[in-house]
């Protein structure tokens, strides 16, 4: 049985723990303040293994809100295909740059000028800057790569490469 199978990569390894602070007003209570940073060190401690974080972020009023686009990423025999949420950021405002193995997606979701100085009544939606590193496996191969944004979804395909360009190789063991 192969490892990869048994395995799934770890896409996440070298992306930053905590996303870009959203501009967004939130209470600066004391206990509200204690709170969010024992969530925050919480997050930290469970995110390396995997699992869903709880507290605050069930509870978005209680918590500064951080701007993480969520994404997908699907295998097929061929490619690798990594779909993420950019609605409401233009294509201009986004950028993939490949540095090695390390995919970096980042972009910016501004928030638009209203011009009339209308009264506001309520804002939910987050605005601000985002950054997502992913960790290319080994058999992605990075010369072919394709993106393209469509309704708010952008969508990267990766081609593998073949098993000839593997950079591991049986060795042949001699007798004496």
């Amino acid at each position: 049985m192969e490892w990869q199978k048994a395995l799934p990569w770890n896409w996440f390894s070298n992306e930053q723990p905590q996303s870009v602070p959203v501009e967004r007003q939130y209470s600066q209570h004391p206990l509200t303040q204690l709170h969010n940073e024992m969530d925050r060190l919480f997050e930290g401690a469970f995110s390396g293994f995997g699992l869903r974080p709880f507290g605050a972020r069930d509870f978005p009023e209680m918590k500064e809100v951080m701007l993480k686009p969520k994404l997908d990423i699907s295998e097929s025999p061929e490619t690798y295909t990594i779909t993420v949420e950019v609605a409401g950021v233009d294509k201009d405002d986004l950028n993939i740059a490949l540095d090695g193995n390390l995919l970096t997606i980042t972009g910016e979701k501004k928030q638009e000028k209203n011009e009339e100085k209308d009264n506001m009544h309520c804002i939910e939606r987050s605005y601000g800057a985002f950054r997502r590193v992913l960790t290319l496996p080994a058999n992605a191969d990075p010369a072919q790569l394709n993106a393209k944004v469509d309704k708010g979804v952008l969508t990267l395909t990766i081609a593998k490469r073949g098993e000839s360009d593997s950079t591991c190789r049986k060795i042949d063991i001699q007798s004496s």
